[in-house]
C-alpha cells in the first residue's frame, strides 16, 4: 500500500482517499488490470468525502487493452448523479460527433436539466 493505491499487473485495482492518516470508505478509482493494462469497467469518484461531503461519481466507462473504449459518462460535482457529458471512444480516441454535453441549473435548491449541446451543433456555429 502506497499513498492509497496499489499497483497490480493483473487483478482488481482500487485507489482510496487518504486524509489525516485515515483511509476513507469511498474509492477514488476502481477497475481491473490484465497484463499491466486497464481492462473492463472502470469507475471514478470526486473526493468530496475529505471535506465532509458525500462522494459523487465522476466518470465511468470501459478500457480495452489500456485504452478508453465505447460509451463513457462524466458526472458533475454540483448535481449528484447528473451526467454532464457523454461520448464514445475508439482505441482511446474521443469520437467527434458523439459528444453530448448537458447543462444543469439550480431551481429552488434542486438540479434541473438546462441546455443540451451536441458537438455537431458547435461545428455549425
Amino acid at each position: 500500500m502506497d499513498e492509497g493505491y496499489q499497483i497490480v499487473p493483473n487483478g482488481r485495482f482500487t485507489s482510496w482517499t487518504i486524509g489525516g492518516g485515515a483511509i476513507y470508505n469511498t474509492p477514488v478509482v476502481k477497475g481491473e488490470y490484465r497484463d499491466g493494462l486497464k481492462q473492463g469497467q472502470w469507475d471514478f469518484w470526486h473526493t468530496g468525502e475529505l471535506a465532509g461531503i458525500a462522494p459523487k461519481k465522476a466518470a465511468e466507462g470501459e478500457y480495452i487493452n489500456g485504452l478508453q473504449e465505447g460509451h463513457w459518462k462524466y458526472y458533475g460535482t454540483e448535481c449528484r448523479d447528473m451526467v454532464i457529458m457523454e461520448c464514445d471512444y475508439v482505441k482511446g480516441a474521443e469520437q467527434e460527433g458523439t459528444i453530448i454535453e448537458y447543462e444543469y441549473v439550480m431551481d429552488h435548491g434542486k438540479c434541473v436539466p438546462g441546455k443540451v449541446s451536441h458537438d455537431v451543433d458547435r461545428l455549425l456555429e
